[in-house]
């Protein structure tokens, strides 16, 4: 057989592959998005509302007539303003695009995977394990920005490595990727300032062209242009240099350490393809049968070490996310996915080295991988995992009430409340945050906490409040976050709190005549509990 015809069979099954993990992956990710669809945290309607204002009013609030930052993500804004002007509402706009940046990052994954020498079944094994990392598929569809952020800072980090391999100038592509990543999610700054550290170090060593001035400059320009524009930007329209968010969350992080330290153990014990990339420093026994192209994760083993090290650093001090299902480590997983993948192969090459049986060695690599997979989907279940989103059935009770709210009340009445997104977006009303997110000035107060009281997870990112200030703007309704059940609420005992700033604020109303719990009934067995002013009282007579 000659070598044209070897090249032209190797390329037809080269496509058959790409073609049938396409359809499989792609079947799969459509499927499970569409049946979470609507999983969405109430975070995510915080930017449905700011979109909306500013599509229909031309502004870009939460309140109209209050210029305040409480959102995380501008690129992401931009995103769903874009969607939502042609028409399509955000709520639908926040699935689709998580969806086609699903679709779109284990597709990526997948060619990364080949490129770097990988052979099936190998191929297949980080993209699929991503695509059953249930970390990772309930944030994709989260209606929040997490998905954008993890396809850009993968598709950075990718593109940096590759670059590094074939020791060529660093391509534009890496700034550019790394520009919108840091517009997309703060934590976006840190690789840059690694990668740059690293061109720096490289540019010392005189390590040319990949350690070049040039490599340098490519990577230095779209980030520093890009961030130029967003202060100008935020400095003009809100007359802040940081977003009113950074300084709504920010603690002390001394106490905050131990939780982090939970809340990262947690992701590796579900996690465990990241494990297999220990394997990668088994040394080969014969180096003529190493990989014609590096390894993945190999030549990146060590800006990719100093960053993931980097990365986990600042997740202990802030102590992670009172999130579940770990949303600020699913940024990584690709690059820790791939390390795993690449160990694994690693260790089966060495096995193919010592083996001379045709059979056994096709049978013991696609044993490896899709055992891997299956090791991989039992260890990290969960309770949920197969069913719809636990937080749905309150999210859709939040959902009625703000549009109850909004029937009942006067377009002038404030709602006060933890929880702004879902209740905020739906009922259309001013909202008083007693979590500072949109509330400036309350966000640059000291903390909330004193030192020798014990701060728990519920409690990460909610240590900024002041409750008689939040009350003094007299707020008509008072809604607790967890003050949602199946039978009306009589007493305010019953109503459930969820972190210290509910607590205060329920002792502040129990001693406020001016205020009285009544339950709204929303749905069939399914009421709200209300502190509502005397005053507006008669807006909800029906309610017990």
């Amino acid at each position: 057989m000659t070598k044209d015809k070897q090249l032209l069979e190797q390329e037809e099954s080269w496509s058959w592959e790409r073609s049938l993990f396409f359809l499989s992956i792609s079947a799969y990710v459509l499927i499970w998005c569409g049946m979470h669809f609507f999983s969405y945290q109430d975070d995510a309607y915080i930017f449905f509302r700011y979109v909306e204002n500013l599509v229909q009013h031309g502004e870009l609030v939460f309140n109209l007539g209050e210029r305040v930052e409480g959102f995380t993500s501008p690129l992401w804004v931009l995103l769903l303003s874009f969607t939502t002007w042609l028409g399509i509402s955000p709520i639908y706009g926040a699935g689709l695009w998580g969806t086609m940046f699903l679709l779109v990052l284990l597709w990526h994954t997948y060619l990364d995977a080949e490129a770097c020498g990988l052979k099936f079944p190998f191929t297949w094994l980080t993209p699929w394990a991503l695509a059953l990392s249930f970390h990772l598929m309930v944030w994709s569809v989260s209606g929040m920005e997490t998905i954008l952020f993890v396809l850009l800072l993968w598709l950075g980090l990718s593109q940096y490595r590759k670059d590094r391999v074939t020791n060529k100038v660093v391509s534009i592509q890496v700034g550019l990727w790394m520009a919108l990543a840091a517009l997309t999610r703060p934590e976006g700054g840190l690789p840059i300032l690694l990668l740059w550290g690293h061109q720096l170090w490289l540019m010392y060593k005189k390590r040319a062209p990949f350690g070049s001035g040039k490599s340098l400059s490519r990577m230095a320009f779209p980030p520093i242009v890009a961030g130029l524009l967003l202060l100008a930007a935020r400095w003009f329209y809100y007359g802040d240099i940081l977003p009113n968010t950074f300084y709504a969350k920010v603690g002390d992080a001394r106490r905050l350490y131990g939780l982090g330290l939970s809340y990262v153990w947690g992701f590796l014990k579900t996690s465990p393809l990241l494990w297999l990339a220990l394997l990668l420093f088994i040394p080969q026994r014969n180096k003529s049968q190493q990989p014609k192209h590096p390894l993945p994760g190999a030549p990146n083993l060590g800006i990719g070490s100093v960053f993931v090290v980097s990365y986990s650093l600042y997740l202990l001090s802030i102590g992670g996310d009172h999130f579940q299902y770990h949303r600020f480590l699913v940024p990584i997983l690709p690059l820790l996915y791939a390390w795993g993948s690449a160990g694994l192969y690693h260790a089966w090459r060495r096995w193919f080295d010592e083996s001379s049986n045709t059979r056994r060695q096709h049978i013991s690599k696609h044993g490896m991988v899709w055992g891997t997979l299956c090791l991989l989907l039992w260890l990290q279940y969960h309770p949920v995992m197969f069913q719809k989103y636990q937080g749905f059935q309150w999210l859709n009770g939040c959902a009625q009430l703000g549009q109850s709210l909004a029937q009942r009340l006067p377009k002038h009445t404030k709602i006060a409340l933890p929880h702004i997104g879902a209740i905020g977006y739906y009922s259309r009303l001013p909202i008083i945050d007693i979590l500072a997110l949109t509330d400036r000035q309350l966000a640059q107060r000291p903390t909330a906490f004193p030192k020798t009281q014990v701060f728990r997870r519920e409690d990460i990112g909610h240590a900024k409040f002041d409750i008689p200030f939040s009350l003094k703007r007299r707020p008509g309704v008072v809604v607790f976050s967890r003050g949602y059940g199946a039978r009306p609420f009589t007493h305010p005992s019953e109503v459930p709190l969820s972190f210290e700033a509910e607590r205060q604020l329920m002792r502040f109303l129990r001693n406020d005549p001016n205020y009285a719990l009544r339950s709204l009934q929303v749905a069939p067995r399914a009421y709200w509990a209300l502190f509502v002013r005397k005053d507006l009282r008669k807006y909800l007579l029906n309610t017990q």
